[in-house]
């Protein structure tokens, strides 16, 4: 299955599986697959010597207890740390995996939302920003068709559709960032429209779907909030445990 002929509901691991695993670890993201997730959702930042690292936060306290900047250290010093222990004893020795990794370790059967960290963009485009270099890994795995990426900055968007005119693309919105994000997605040709669940409703659902775009709001892990998405008319959801919402 490939986000391009995606017909049936889509349930998305957010951050792999969140409830189940720590966040954004390979010990996730196989856990996911394994569960039978038809797409999972990750974050990317850049390290200090311009890797590709998937975490969220750019601060490493939450997830790994110490008080630096993602961008502050290196991939080595990074991948030292470990980002498994704050979950759960049985996860200690988990690692901050590259984006590479998480490639290599999924089948070609399960579809990736790659998210771009809006205060990732760097004003002076350049060979290794990340836009660039997410791009040449997606081209390197033959990973166009199972591979959208999104995020909540728009300059990372159009940055993007300029240098892929193909590549599937997804905006982000919530109540702060571009709350209706339709005229964005109009403007890069997205795919989808990736809203917090609180902004939709089955008018603007019906507009995304007029304009052939996909709706895959975010994060809903109850299942009054997922039966209020399926009454709108969404395409799927991201929730941190997708089991739980059919259960």
């Amino acid at each position: 299955m490939t986000v391009s002929d995606a017909h049936g509901f889509l349930f998305i691991g957010h951050r792999g599986y969140a409830a189940q695993y720590p966040e954004n670890t390979l010990a996730g993201f196989r856990g996911a697959e394994q569960a039978g997730f038809k797409m999972v959702e990750l974050d990317v930042r850049l390290s200090l010597d311009r890797q590709l690292m998937v975490i969220h936060d750019d601060e490493l306290e939450r997830v790994a207890g110490v008080s630096r900047r993602v961008r502050a250290l290196s991939r080595a010093e990074l991948q030292a740390l470990d980002v498994g222990a704050w979950f759960a004893p049985s996860f200690s020795g988990e690692r901050i995996p590259t984006l590479a990794q998480v490639f290599g370790l999924l089948s070609e059967k399960l579809c990736i939302n790659v998210e771009i960290k809006p205060d990732e963009y760097d004003s002076v485009e350049s060979q290794d920003g990340i836009e660039v270099q997410i791009l040449a890994l997606v081209d390197h795995f033959q990973a166009h068709r199972r591979t959208l990426i999104s995020s909540f900055n728009p300059d990372i968007l159009r940055r993007l559709r300029r240098l892929d005119g193909t590549q599937k693309l997804a905006v982000l919105s919530d109540a702060e960032r571009q709350p209706d994000g339709l005229p964005l997605c109009r403007e890069i040709g997205a795919f989808a429209w990736n809203p917090h669940y609180s902004l939709v409703t089955p008018d603007n659902v019906a507009a995304a779907h007029r304009q052939d775009f996909m709706v895959f709001p975010f994060t809903v892990n109850t299942v009054e909030a997922y039966r209020s998405m399926l009454a709108a008319g969404v395409d799927g959801v991201f929730s941190d445990d997708p089991l739980a919402l059919t259960a």
